[in-house]
This record gives structure tokens, C-alpha cells and sequence, in this order.
């Protein structure tokens, strides 16, 4: 089977969608199947538009790059770099799939056969352009794929049937590390995106550190450290999955997820699959893989809360060995074989 992937501008940053795109495409090809990844030049699509995430996306400081060294990708998945919408609307063979709104019209528009194209939903990307310009994408004619059960239920109210696939944790990157953590610490994604909420941690994290000197931190994101950040918190920038694991995830004795939306949540997923645990906001996406036996949620937008609870599971090693263990049970549910198995025989050639 020829699967082809349609993304958005590579600019070679660790991007969460990116990454499952990725693995899916790694996991494909060992089976065999011709896997394609078209990267899109969406400012030609999208032209003078207004829209503020998009001007971010066009003005970026990093030009669409030519090379990922981010991530491993199998040598057999074939890389179209900076694609025009008339390239991926002149296919005309294979299985075609969308991952982003931008690129679902293009998708929507080759000569590819109708029953074989898709749309991979990994997120209401309201983030990205107006809602109205998504539930639009949403409404297309393609076949649907979402990764979790809330994305499920919105496309249903809006009368679109569409299938579920779990994402998932690839064992061989993310497994329980035993580190001894000296002094208290807390790992948290720094992301621009205010709903992502890494500004409300921080505060969460200085009010803290007033309360418990020793307390240390570690961030890590795909831009530059934020300005004046202080000598007690370190910054990853573009971390690879072993420094994600041994040097973020691996040396926190708790992961804090502040932000208020999530199509999934993978970072606090990895967090987990190593064995820390996690505090975060009822975002949407935390809920599809853990409860309140596995996490601490918290209310969105409840900041007292999760910087009292956040103080208190510090200071309960007893109770994060019970959390770290539930959760390490939970995820063995999700694995890529079983994502990947449920993903072909959805994307099936007809």
C-alpha cells in the first residue's frame, strides 16, 4: 500500500503531531508499505491572511528546513520537502491523509480516489485559524481519524462519523527510569502558545520556590529559553527522546502539564511512561489515558489548587510511588504495535 502523509512546513522542531505522523510512518514502512511524507508550503496557500498563528508560522525566525535530526525516520519513508497545495492536488495514486486544517482542502481537491483520502485529526485546531474555518475542514468529505475520545464526541455533535485510534507510548523511547532525585524537582513543556499555560506554571513554580528554597526545575521547549528565566530552573531546547527521558522526565519527581487544551497530552503520556507523575489541568486529552488513580487533575484554570496540590505531592513520596505504579500499569494499553495494527487496517487501500 502507498501511504502518503500531508504536514505543514517542516522547521525541524520537536512537534507532538509531528513526532505520531512520524512513528506511524516509521511503523508502516517495517511493514512493508511505501510511505510518503509531503511537507507543505501553507504560505502559498494561505496568502494575506490575517490570522495571528499563521503570521507567527510565516515570519518564524526558522525558515522550512530540508532535514530532520530531531527525530529518526526509517530510511525507506521518502520526504517531500516545501510542497506547493498543486503538487498534493495532482496525486493521483495511493492513500492520501491530511494532518492539519490547512492541508485537509488540498487533500480534499487531488485526483486521488475518494474513498482513499483521509483526514488524521489530532487536535481542535482553533490554535491555528478561526473555529469556523475548522469545523469547515472537519465537515469535508474524507475519512476521518481521531486520536481521542473528546475529538470523537465534538465530531459527532457536528453530525461527522469518524474512527478512534488511541496514540501511544513507543516502548523502545519511553520506559521506567529509577533515578534518585536529590532535591525536590518538577519538569514542565515551555511552549508560546498562552493555552499551553507555561506562563501559569512558571508562577505556580516561583510561588513555590519561596516556600521550598531547595525546589529545582527543568524546562524544555522548541524555542529560545524565555527571557530572565532564573538560575534554579534548567532549559532543554529541541530535547531529544534520551535527554526527554534521562535528563527531563528521568531526574523530575513530578511532571506539571498547566495547559487548559489538548488534543492528547503526550508529553505528560512520556512523563508518565517513566515513571513521574503528573499534575495537570482537565485539558481534554489528559483524560484519555489517565484518571485520577494514575494523575492529579485539577480543575482548568483552578491555579490555587494545582500549586497547593503540586506542594503536596512533593512532599508525599509515598503517594507518587502509588501514582508512578498505577500509571505504569495504565499505559501498557497503549502501545504503537496496537496503534499501528488499528491505523493500517483503517487506512486500508480500497
Amino acid at each position: 500500500m502507498k501511504v502518503q502523509f500531508v504536514l505543514p512546513p517542516n522547521y525541524n522542531q520537536p512537534v507532538g503531531g509531528y513526532k505520531v505522523v512520524f512513528q506511524y510512518a516509521n511503523w508502516l514502512s517495517s511493514k512493508g508499505h511505501e510511505v510518503h511524507i509531503y511537507f507543505m508550503n501553507l504560505r502559498e496557500l494561505i496568502g494575506k491572511r490575517q490570522v495571528r498563528w499563521m503570521k507567527r508560522l510565516i515570519n518564524r525566525q526558522n525558515n522550512p528546513t530540508n532535514e530532520i535530526t530531531w527525530h529518526i525516520l526509517n530510511p525507506k519513508v521518502i520526504i517531500h520537502y516545501n510542497v506547493s497545495y498543486k503538487e498534493v492536488e495532482h496525486l493521483t495514486s495511493g492513500v492520501l491523509i491530511a494532518t492539519f486544517w490547512g492541508t485537509a482542502l488540498s487533500v480534499l481537491k487531488s485526483h486521488v480516489l475518494s474513498e482513499n483520502k483521509y483526514y488524521f485529526i489530532q487536535g481542535y485546531e482553533t490554535f491555528a485559524t478561526s473555529e469556523k474555518k475548522v469545523i469547515e475542514t472537519w465537515h469535508y468529505p474524507l475519512k476521518k481519524i481521531v486520536v481521542s475520545s473528546w475529538l470523537k464526541e465534538k465530531a459527532n455533535k457536528l453530525g461527522e462519523s469518524v474512527t478512534l485510534i488511541p496514540n501511544f507510548i513507543d516502548e523502545l523511547d519511553f520506559y521506567e527510569i529509577n533515578e534518585s532525585i536529590v532535591c525536590p524537582t518538577v519538569s514542565m513543556l515551555w511552549h508560546d502558545n498562552p493555552r499551553k499555560g507555561s506562563a501559569v506554571g512558571l508562577h505556580i513554580l516561583e510561588n513555590l520556590k519561596k516556600e521550598m528554597p531547595n525546589l529545582h526545575a527543568i524546562f524544555f521547549g522548541k524555542s529560545t529559553p524565555p527571557g530572565n528565566l532564573p538560575d534554579w530552573i534548567e532549559y532543554y531546547q529541541n530535547a531529544n527522546v534520551n535527554e526527554l527521558r534521562n535528563e527531563i522526565y528521568g531526574k523530575s519527581s513530578i511532571y506539571l502539564m498547566p495547559s487548559e487544551f489538548e488534543g492528547w497530552g503526550l508529553t505528560a503520556m512520556e512523563a508518565m511512561a517513566v515513571g513521574t507523575p503528573v499534575i495537570s489541568f482537565e485539558n481534554g486529552g489528559i483524560r484519555n489515558f489517565a484518571d485520577d488513580q494514575t494523575a492529579i487533575l485539577i480543575p482548568v484554570g483552578d491555579v490555587h489548587s494545582m500549586q497547593f496540590r503540586l506542594k503536596e505531592l512533593l512532599h508525599d513520596n509515598s503517594k507518587r510511588l502509588i501514582m508512578k505504579e498505577n500509571a505504569l500499569a495504565r499505559l501498557k494499553n497503549y502501545t504503537l504495535a496496537s496503534s499501528g495494527r488499528q491505523f493500517e487496517i483503517a487506512i486500508s487501500e480500497k
